[in-house]
């Protein structure tokens, strides 16, 4: 799973790669903030993906329910 993580973080490159030739990057935005994000993310929906392999159908279905 964790060979994902480098797909998705060069998503992140690349949309910093194509606004490298402005002086400033609108609004503001910051590659680490980004990156950091993106892996937070990954991380929580594999945590996720880990729990749900040890439940059963009907408790998948029943925490979407709780949610």
């Amino acid at each position: 799973m964790n060979e994902l993580l480098v797909p998705a973080l060069a998503m992140v490159d690349e949309l910093f790669e194509d606004s490298a030739e402005l002086e400033e990057i609108p609004f503001g935005l910051n590659k680490e903030e980004y990156l950091s994000y993106a892996t937070m993310q990954f991380s929580k929906r594999f945590q996720r993906i880990q729990r749900a392999r040890e439940q059963t159908v009907e408790q998948l279905y029943q925490l979407d329910e709780e949610e």
